[in-house]
């Protein structure tokens, strides 16, 4: 496991761990993308970086190789001349080359190896702050539409009306319709009497009897009192 991924790994959990403890995960997952975006930007440098010291060694080997395969014609020529030493100088310097192409071209392809990590892990990055992003923005709706919702839901409860209200108001209607009756119903029995004089005479001495009565036992029960 490479550096890079085993801190990544540390900073996803570190991350987890802050979800959990958050009130706001929102912010969390915002401050992780801003911290994702730099760690992009710095090895999107690094990868330039690396690129370039890659191209610049396969500059020095290609260089060797083609002075090495030169040295060798020219110890070549000088062996078919009869000169013996310049074709010693040329064959020694062709083995200079030829070793300096073989650790140039080594130190190469171990850089480029670095350079084809280097772009999956930062392609690896990137699309995991897209899905970041995605989530973000999906959680972002969702929390828009709960709080249209809630709105909804206080307005409605604003237009409801108690059923509390509905009975007290039958009740005071009904009181009001049983009084309007007793009213009528004693309205109809005073034309009734006073339309019979009859009536009146027999009833006369009951009348003032009950009514007697009744002050007595009124007067019984604010004494007790």
């Amino acid at each position: 496991m490479s550096v890079m991924k085993r801190v990544r790994d540390i900073t996803a959990a570190t991350i987890h761990e802050m979800l959990e403890k958050s009130e706001n995960p929102l912010k969390v997952i915002e401050m992780y993308m801003m911290k994702q975006k730099e760690q992009m930007r710095q090895n999107e440098q690094l990868l330039y970086q690396t690129k370039t010291h890659a191209e610049s060694l396969r500059v020095q080997y290609i260089q060797a190789l083609a002075l090495a395969e030169k040295r060798g014609e020219q110890a070549e020529w000088a062996v078919k001349a009869g000169e013996e030493h310049a074709a010693r100088l040329a064959l020694q310097e062709k083995l200079q080359q030829e070793e300096k192409y073989e650790r140039y071209k080594r130190l190469y392809e171990e850089t480029y190896s670095t350079v084809l990590e280097l772009e999956q892990q930062l392609q690896e990055q990137r699309e995991e702050y897209q899905e970041i992003c995605d989530k973000r923005e999906y959680y972002l709706a969702r929390i828009r539409s709960a709080q249209l919702q809630k709105r909804l839901n206080e307005m409605s409860g604003s237009y409801g009306m108690d059923s509390g209200w509905f009975r007290r108001l039958e009740e005071k209607v009904t009181d009001l319709e049983v009084e309007s009756k007793a009213w009528n119903d004693l309205r109809s029995a005073e034309r009734y009497t006073h339309g019979n004089p009859h009536m009146n005479t027999m009833y006369r001495s009951r009348i003032e009897e009950e009514l007697q009565s009744l002050k007595i036992k009124i007067q019984g029960r604010s004494e007790e009192k």
